[in-house]
């Protein structure tokens, strides 16, 4: 089945060949392709699927677990590979959205926060903490960020400052300010207007239905 499965996923658009044995013992051979499908995923962005139609029913049974000798010491060590791998793909995504191969609309604020956490929620506790745990990695990035009003732009103000040996006047400081609370003011009506868009059916229901 892994092999069937990874031969569809190699060649998703291909006319494939199969032969079945029936239970009476005699072969049926047939030709098929996938069905292709956009859906949307949980950001509300187009994504393409191809359906194959049959599913392996095949039982599975689950390695048997080793108790870990040293639990805080693999929970600390994994802690920290998962936190770099968090930093790492947030940083890729960063990137890209600059690039322009990932969309702007894939940016959320608050609402998408709360949808997210709540589907995380539904399927158990480790889920919710790994989300929270991961949208708290991203606002640290963010927060230092060289933007001023961010600690990051502070940080920037006070390296200018350190390689200058001299501190900005009262009037940059103040255009430095503005410049910030523009940006983090623009970057609020941008994720709140994706919001919007992503879930206008949903608030409307909701409102509907109050």
């Amino acid at each position: 089945w892994d092999q069937l499965r990874t031969t569809l996923q190699s060649y998703p658009e291909a006319y494939h060949d199969i032969t079945l044995r029936r239970p009476d013992g005699s072969l049926l051979t047939a030709r098929f392709r996938m069905v292709k499908r956009t859906t949307t995923d949980e950001l509300k962005q187009p994504k393409i699927q191809y359906e194959f139609g049959a599913l392996n029913n095949a039982l599975y049974v689950g390695p048997e677990l080793i108790p870990n000798p040293n639990p805080i010491t693999r929970g600390i060590k994994g802690a920290m590979k998962e936190t770099g791998s968090a930093i790492s793909l947030t940083f890729i995504g960063i990137v890209r959205i600059i690039q322009g191969r990932i969309s702007f609309k894939t940016m959320g604020g608050p609402i998408m926060i709360f949808d997210i956490a709540g589907r995380a929620a539904r399927q158990g506790t480790g889920s919710f903490l790994r989300i929270m745990a991961l949208i708290s990695i991203n606002l640290g990035i963010i927060n230092l960020a060289p933007i001023p009003m961010l600690d990051g732009g502070m940080i920037t103000l006070f390296l200018f400052e350190a390689v200058t040996r001299r501190t900005p006047g009262q009037r940059f400081r103040l255009i430095y300010q503005y410049i910030g609370l523009a940006l983090i003011g623009l970057l609020i009506i941008f994720v709140f207007k994706n919001d919007i868009e992503r879930y206008w059916d949903s608030i409307v229901g909701f409102f509907k239905g109050a």
